[in-house]
């Protein structure tokens, strides 16, 4: 018997047939992001506008600065504290989910890396398979904005998992 939250099939009581857990979260997911997709936000069009500023750049090296004119990745900000705001989901074939998340976030402390300074406001992408039920949890739960940090964690296969933690409260 499956715990509570397991379930990863329908299950059928009578005639009537209730999703898990799980197939909730990845249907609501799934809507929240076809919806998105009529705002030009799909994973594709992203792409195509990253390549066309690559493509269109008059020299070598300011294509290769646009490869960084994506969003940043979660992995960008293991160790950095930050706040979630909100966030929207972008259908990927390449997302564990079927979506990632574009996140809207208050940075806690400096992040360098992305030029960000302590209480200004960035915007990151997270597809981790850990995460982005955490947030949508965060979500559901009326939680948000929330404090968090990126973990992560060399696995056996030699991937690194990321994974998402509350930022503890601290005495003023």
């Amino acid at each position: 018997m499956a715990g509570k939250g397991q379930d990863s099939n329908p299950v059928s009581e009578g005639t009537v047939e209730t999703l898990g857990a799980y197939q909730r979260f990845k249907r609501e997911l799934l809507n929240m992001a076809e919806a998105g997709e009529s705002f030009g936000d799909s994973a594709e069009e992203i792409s195509a506008r990253v390549a066309d500023k690559m493509l269109s750049a008059d020299t070598l090296e300011e294509a290769i600065a646009a490869q960084d004119a994506g969003l940043p990745n979660g992995q960008d900000l293991v160790d950095i504290e930050h706040t979630v705001i909100s966030f929207d989901a972008v259908k990927s074939a390449k997302a564990p989910h079927g979506a990632y998340l574009r996140v809207y976030a208050t940075a806690l402390e400096p992040i360098p890396a992305l030029g960000v300074g302590t209480g200004e406001e960035f915007t990151y992408q997270v597809g981790a398979a850990n995460v982005v039920p955490i947030l949508w949890k965060a979500s559901k739960a009326g939680r948000l904005p929330l404090a968090f940090v990126f973990r992560d964690k060399e696995m056996d296969s030699g991937g690194r998992l990321l994974y998402a933690r509350l930022v503890p409260r601290r005495a003023i």
